[in-house]
């Protein structure tokens, strides 16, 4: 059995409304109310409760704290006709993943090729490697010190290739097998996104294997990796120089979309 709950419009935080089971796979509920440019009003409300810009809500399962999907939102009829209406976005589904393990796991996940890196010899970068590095070090300081002093190399393994394999052979057919073959899993709507490390396998995802993404987001990409492995305090930029110029790479290319940010 499906709740929800919500932040006004005959709905609280407090105690669900149950949903009523339509189909197989769909809980619907009906509620009204009527809106204007920025607000909702409820019509079965005897206070005649009014939201401004959004109704939230979330979906529990059996009235409880186990949630279905993520925090979501109703917004007002404005927002929707700006998006919605004029097909700037269309409805998508993320599949995100976090949490790492211990021992650099990040870098060992999100990164395509193997390289060196630098790490606290002592401590971590966030008690700045056990107080080694000055609390406001400027660039020059921080690659002096990491080599001379505070820092030790770390040889990653580099198992990007791996980690886009797994998404593409087992989570990707999971999610369409969850979803009763209604997520949109062809080239054109399926897209990759990620930040610093994740913004350059985003890149390298995108360029490496066209037929499968069709849309990519590379928010600040750490396109520098990885650290020369003889001099430590310059880098190899890997993605540009040797992926980039890969012909086998730039055959056969399917359309694409690719959104690079990067700067400050």
């Amino acid at each position: 059995m499906l709740y929800i709950r919500g932040n006004g419009l005959g709905f609280n935080w407090t105690t669900g409304k149950k949903m009523t089971k339509t189909s197989t796979d769909t809980w619907e509920i009906n509620f009204n109310f009527t809106s204007s440019d920025d607000v909702f009003r409820c019509q079965d409300c005897s206070n005649n409760m009014t939201i401004n810009k959004k109704l939230e809500y979330r979906i529990l399962i059996a009235d409880k704290t186990n949630m279905i999907g993520g925090y979501s939102e109703l917004l007002a009829p404005i927002i929707d006709k700006l998006l919605a209406e004029t097909g700037t976005t269309k409805e998508f589904i993320i599949i995100g993943y976090g949490d790492y393990q211990p021992d650099h796991e990040r870098f060992f996940l999100l990164t395509p090729v193997p390289g060196t890196f630098l790490t606290c010899a002592n401590g971590t970068f966030y008690n700045l490697c056990d107080n080694c590095l000055p609390i406001n070090y400027t660039v020059d300081e921080y690659q002096r010190l990491m080599i001379e002093k505070c820092g030790k190399r770390d040889n990653i393994e580099g198992i990007g290739d791996r980690l886009l394999n797994y998404f593409i052979d087992k989570v990707r057919p999971k999610a369409q097998e969850l979803a009763n073959d209604r997520i949109l899993i062809d080239q054109p709507n399926t897209g990759v996104i990620g930040y610093s490390l994740g913004g350059l396998m985003s890149c390298y995802a995108a360029w490496t294997r066209s037929s499968i993404f069709g849309l990519a987001a590379c928010q600040s990409p750490s396109l520098w990796w990885p650290v020369n492995n003889t001099t430590l305090n310059s880098c190899d930029f890997d993605f540009i120089n040797n992926t980039l110029r890969d012909q086998s790479f730039q055959q056969n290319r399917f359309p694409q979309t690719i959104d690079l940010d990067a700067g400050n």
